[in-house]
């Protein structure tokens, strides 16, 4: 006998509601985690480590008038999470402002939220700013843009602004006296207005009433205190022999004899257009019409031949008291001075030395 044919309904069996119920659980709980998990990555990447920085830290410069998009794209190279970093710097944007120009320095593992944060909340580190002692203006904005955001360019307008220079009772030429070679601390977003300022404060507390005092005494200005020191810078780079120079030249001005510094002469040849390294001085040199040729005009040249260090103008100031008036390189100590308090002396050590710049074939 044939069996029955099965009936439809008993080909397909429905899950009883105990079933459903533990499937929709199982759904639910496969969605719970889903959420939980991506949550926690979010969670990670905005507030986890996230970072790449050296142990020391990583060093941003964010000039002046970045915009958030900018800093987006400044940021974007050092960060692990980056997916969620454009809507965190526009929320930051719209909350705080502006973005902070500067130099920042993060540590090491920073979250994307508090790195973003920081260029909101926070100004920067203060970096510091050295210029040392040197022949030129050009040279110390140079040195400057190399360590703060202006320029050289913008500097060196400043440096030149004839409004700002006669407010100060300066010219393009004394206003190098403006400048105190030492160490400074600045932000690294300082304008070229906001640097020469700074110079300003900093010339009046270095030009304190001490150093004024000891200025006055010797019958000096601080201007003419630092044009003695740069003639003094000039000729020594011995710091120890820079006292004896400067009472050289200060017994000189008492005397009323010209100081015959060959620096000032390669200074007047320099304003007359002479560009080349001038290493020796001829006689021929010596008939240059300048005010700075103290060959040919008695007392100080009318500004300072060079931006001198601290350690001149304190030369001058505190000058060491002789009897002499002439000096010539020594042939024997390289870089020092023999001095002569008379002219037969003198003769014998300008001879000396002028025989061994022929033999050396310095021309």
């Amino acid at each position: 006998m044939l069996p029955k044919p099965k009936n439809d309904k008993t080909m397909t069996r429905t899950p009883s509601p105990r079933k459903r119920k533990r499937t929709v659980k199982v759904l639910l709980a496969v969605v719970a985690l889903a959420v939980v998990g991506t949550a926690a990555g979010m969670w990670r990447a905005v507030f986890g480590p996230s970072l790449q920085a050296p142990e020391e830290g990583l060093a941003v410069y964010v000039p002046t008038g970045t915009t958030p998009q900018e800093l987006v794209e400044l940021l974007r190279p050092h960060l692990r999470h980056t997916f969620l970093l454009e809507t965190m710097t526009d929320y930051a944007s719209r909350r705080r402002g502006e973005v902070h120009p500067g130099k920042f320095v993060l540590p090491q593992g920073l979250s994307t939220y508090r790195t973003v944060k920081t260029f909101f909340t926070e100004h920067g580190v203060e970096v510091n700013v050295r210029f040392n002692a040197t022949d030129r203006l050009e040279k110390i904005a140079g040195a400057v843009a190399r360590q703060i955001e202006a320029d050289s360019v913008a500097l060196m307008a400043v440096f030149r602004d004839p409004a700002r220079l006669d407010s100060l009772g300066l010219d393009t030429l004394t206003v190098s006296s403006l400048f105190i070679p030492n160490t400074y601390r600045f932000y690294w977003n300082t304008s070229a207005e906001e640097f020469f300022e700074r110079m300003c404060r900093e010339y009046d507390r270095f030009w304190n009433a001490s150093r004024r005092e000891k200025a006055e005494a010797i019958g000096m200005s601080p201007l003419e205190v630092t044009t003695l020191a740069s003639i003094v810078q000039a000729e020594t780079a011995k710091v120890d022999e820079r006292p004896v120079v400067a009472g050289l030249y200060m017994n000189r001005l008492e005397k009323g004899i010209r100081l015959q510094s060959d620096p000032t002469v390669i200074f007047a040849m320099r304003l007359a257009g002479r560009q080349d390294t001038i290493r020796r001085v001829y006689l021929s040199d010596l008939k240059i019409d300048s005010p700075y040729n103290t060959y040919k005009h008695k007392g100080l040249p009318p500004s300072p031949i060079n931006i001198p260090d601290i350690s001149s103008i304190d030369a001058v100031l505190d000058y060491t008291r002789h009897n002499y008036i002439y000096m010539c390189a020594s042939v024997e100590r390289f870089g020092y001075h023999e001095f002569a308090a008379g002219s037969a002396q003198h003769n014998r050590n300008r001879r000396a030395y002028i025989r061994w710049l022929n033999e050396k074939n310095i021309k």
